[in-house]
């Protein structure tokens, strides 16, 4: 399995990170603003050109269909453009959120799509946990985890929340495929906790690829990979 990390700076949404109550409530509030879709950390045109060469590199090992699961998907129309656009193409993406406000509100932007929008078709929204989801092992080509990680590892027992999460992404991924994260934690910082949590895991013997590259800097703030 491959694990890469995306990593940058953001202005963060002041509240508990960790907490559904806040989440559901920001949703609400952007809601009625009439914000319908909310991206946290960077937009899919921003990540487009790394995720091609992602997904290129997956299917190099043939995998037919592509399956994505984003994590902590929230409002992000993220998953819709990616599956509308991506080269090569994704055919199934899962986005799940333990925000059961924001799954309610992007099944309801989905259910107004044109009938005839195909990216209304492979774009499914679950409310759940990260840590403990539905699916079988080596179900998923990819996961996508843009900023949740970020969230988790700020709360009380941050790191424990994190193991959870790295131990049920890890049995969800098949064999050589990857797990791309988007993060303003510092590189070495996260190659780090992904360590300690790699040593926690006992039911599966995981071999790892890690690595990242600077992208430069964008927006005052500079971005890996």
């Amino acid at each position: 399995m491959k694990v890469i990390y995306r990593c940058n700076s953001v202005h963060h949404p002041n509240g508990h990170l960790w907490s559904t109550e806040f989440w559901d409530n920001f949703y609400k509030k952007k809601w009625n603003s009439k914000e319908n879709s909310f991206d946290w950390f960077l937009s899919y045109e921003s990540l487009k050109q790394p995720l091609s060469h992602i997904l290129k590199e997956t299917c190099e090992s043939g995998c037919v269909p592509i399956r994505v699961l984003d994590i902590g998907s929230g409002t992000s129309d993220f998953a819709v453009q990616l599956y509308k656009s991506s080269t090569p193409p994704v055919h199934q993406i899962t986005c799940v959120d333990f925000s059961d406000v924001a799954t309610q509100q992007m099944s309801s932007l989905h259910r107004l799509l044109e009938p005839d929008d195909v990216t209304s078709t492979g774009v499914t929204y679950i409310t759940g946990d990260v840590k403990n989801l539905p699916f079988k092992d080596g179900t998923f080509d990819m996961i996508l985890d843009k900023g949740t990680t970020d969230a988790v590892v700020r709360a009380p027992q941050g790191e424990e929340a994190f193991d959870g999460i790295f131990r049920e992404c890890s049995r969800l991924l098949k064999d050589g495929r990857m797990w791309l994260q988007v993060s303003d934690t510092p590189p070495e910082d996260r190659l780090d906790l992904i360590r300690r949590s790699k040593l926690k895991i006992s039911h599966k013997d995981y071999s790892f690829q890690i690595s990242y590259k600077d992208l430069g800097v964008h927006f005052g703030v500079e971005y890996f990979i």
